[in-house]
């Protein structure tokens, strides 16, 4: 089984509270995402930038692929969702400051600085 983690940006103008659900155990978290992450699977790491830095990690559950596409979120910063991932909550926040530029959609990334 080969795993391929990924990174997703959540915008700057996003409230920081949401950000802070993923690591904190508050709720449980489902990630929707645009697209539909055909390497990635159960077990494998999706690791959360915002605000120009990694944030924190969480492990993924389920990978739900929608039927038909769902608009979620919000008026202004809505998203047509293709896939809903599913995450362990509370995920790990980054041990120390790990700079990335943010991006859109995904990208496979191992974050290898996290063992650093």
């Amino acid at each position: 089984m080969s795993f391929m983690d990924f990174t997703r940006t959540i915008q700057r103008n996003e409230e920081e509270l949401w950000v802070e659900q993923l690591f904190d155990g508050t709720t449980e978290m489902l990630y929707p995402l645009p697209i539909v992450p055909r390497k990635a699977q159960p077990g494998d790491w999706l690791y959360t930038i915002y605000s120009g830095r990694v944030v924190g990690r969480n492990k993924i559950r389920e990978i739900e692929i929608i039927d038909k596409v769902v608009g979620v979120g919000t008026k202004r910063f809505g998203i047509e969702a293709r896939s809903i991932i599913h995450i362990e909550c509370p995920g790990e926040r980054a041990p120390y400051y790990i700079p990335r530029k943010g991006h859109q959609g995904i990208r496979y990334d191992s974050v290898p600085e996290w063992a650093a």
